[in-house]
């Protein structure tokens, strides 16, 4: 885990010891215990830092657009492009971050996803593109 404190360009490290078993309905937070790696006079006990954690790397995970998802009742689905024609697929979501999902089932690399007009799809509707993006990771 790295952090900077508040105001400072320096990196620090830290081994994280404990966390909390849930993130807090109200705040949205998780407590994290970690032990500091280094002595640094600047470490004050009570100042504010920027963590930057990596919980998990999955360099083969199929990230999209969170915009690209459409709800259906308790399911999720999105559009994708075959033969001129907005097919929906239905897909199960792992982890989210502010811009992007995870989708566990249902899509596949080199599918094309629209991912734009979506509230004016049906099953089946004629689609013409008007650019494609290729994404890696």
């Amino acid at each position: 885990m790295g952090f900077q404190l508040n105001g400072s360009d320096k990196i620090f490290s830290a081994a994280v010891m404990a966390t909390e078993t849930a993130i807090g309905e109200q705040t949205r937070s998780l407590t994290v215990r970690a032990l500091v790696k280094n002595n640094d006079p600047a470490l004050i006990p009570g100042t504010f830092a920027n963590v930057q954690m990596i919980l998990g790397n999955n360099p083969n995970a199929i990230m999209i657009p969170n915009g690209a998802v459409v709800p259906q009742g308790r399911k999720k689905q999105v559009f994708v492009f075959k033969s001129n024609k907005a097919l929906p697929m239905e897909i199960t979501t792992g982890v989210r971050d502010s811009a992007n999902v995870q989708v566990l089932t249902g899509l596949f690399p080199g599918d094309t996803l629209i991912i734009s007009g979506l509230l004016f799809l049906r099953p089946g509707s004629d689609v013409k593109l008007s650019s494609t993006k290729v994404s890696k990771g």
